[in-house]
């Protein structure tokens, strides 16, 4: 659901109420679950830099 969350909001260009109602929850808890999936974004690019800093 994460990944559905960013590719309909950053990728489709979708609205936030569209969303939601398209996964049947609320904004708000949209906005939370969106925040938690950028975080496991951030955190998969950060470990990627570090492996590849290591490589180096």
């Amino acid at each position: 659901m994460l990944y559905n969350i960013l590719e309909m909001k950053f990728l489709q260009g979708r609205k936030v109420r569209d969303v939601a109602m398209r996964l049947a929850m609320s904004e708000a808890d949209l906005y939370r679950k969106q925040r938690v999936a950028i975080e496991m974004v951030a955190q998969a690019i950060a470990e990627m830099e570090r492996e590849a800093a290591a490589r180096a």
